[in-house]
């Protein structure tokens, strides 16, 4: 299966495949707040999909990723033959041809380093402009790999700098195999990509044979700083969410009393384990909410 895309704050992974396997029957997915895309990447792909996320430049990695198939793919009969003394290749495509010749102008991301410098990180950092696609696709994912807890403001500091962990960082957009997985489940024609506000998502899809995974910033996540923006709070989602069409599951931390925010709905408790900062830690147990609109039932949640 398919890893995230890029860390984020709160990503999925360790749950993933509990949380799938409760989804209920849909034909249209949806993500409010996708991050790296934890449970999307992982999860069957479903007939109609949206993925969504506030942050611009994270969706723009998703954007990107998929229009910048021919920096380390595409071509497959053409790249893997043997050199011809005069070669010709076309397509009606005018896009698709200005890839190539793009690519005879510009650098392979498999040649871009991704190893932590705190000069280079604050200079793309403010960078706001960009040549091409896959110009903001290097500076966008460099900022989300050697950041403190991929949060894209912070720098992760010289004393992890040679930590193993970022020994080999970034190898999975430089390797085409693992790159290709990437592209190819975004260049599939009903995933769709959003960067909006998450209520006009669910207004746009809803319907009854739609389905949305919510994994909204957590309780902490302004005070932690976690987020460029959260502007986000649990109260106004399940406000917004009674009613609606189609089925919901929505994750959330434990720090607050979800059952009385929430009392209109379903809820459930499920352990996980979070990562710690610190380098000589490791991962601590600790337990989350389960937010449905439908019944699961509780011994299947383990």
């Amino acid at each position: 299966m398919v890893k995230p895309i890029i860390a984020r704050i709160g990503g999925k992974t360790k749950l993933a495949d509990r949380l799938i396997s409760k989804f209920p029957e849909h034909r249209t997915y949806v993500e409010g707040f996708v991050g790296g895309g934890s449970i999307f990447f992982k999860k069957p792909p479903s007939e109609i999909e949206v993925i969504n996320d506030k942050d611009v430049d994270v969706m723009n990695i998703y954007r990107d990723v998929k229009k910048v198939e021919a920096f380390v793919g595409g071509g497959s009969i053409f790249f893997k033959k043997p050199p011809s003394e005069i070669e010709v290749i076309n397509d009606k495509d005018v896009d698709v041809m200005n890839i190539y010749r793009d690519v005879k102008k510009v650098e392979s991301l498999s040649d871009k380093e991704f190893q932590p410098n705190r000069k280079k990180f604050d200079k793309l950092r403010k960078q706001t402009t960009f040549r091409n696609n896959k110009e903001r696709l290097y500076r966008n994912l460099y900022l989300s790999l050697v950041s403190f807890r991929g949060d894209r403001q912070n720098y992760i500091g010289e004393n992890l700098e040679s930590d193993k962990r970022y020994k080999n960082v970034g190898v999975k957009f430089k390797d085409q195999k693992q790159y290709d997985q990437f592209r190819d489940r975004l260049k599939n024609n009903n995933v769709t990509i959003h960067s909006q506000d998450y209520q006009k998502i669910i207004k746009k899809y809803d319907a009854p044979d739609t389905f949305f995974y919510l994994d909204p910033p957590y309780s902490r996540a302004e005070s932690n700083k976690d987020y460029k923006e959260v502007g986000v709070r649990i109260e106004d989602i399940c406000r917004f969410l009674t009613g609606i069409k189609g089925k919901f599951m929505m994750s959330y931390d434990a720090e607050l009393d979800v059952k009385k925010i929430c009392p209109k709905f379903n809820i459930y408790k499920i352990k996980t384990k979070y990562e710690s900062t610190q380098k000589d830690k490791g991962a601590y147990e600790v337990d989350e909410y389960i937010i449905t609109n439908y019944k699961i039932p509780k011994n299947n949640l383990v």
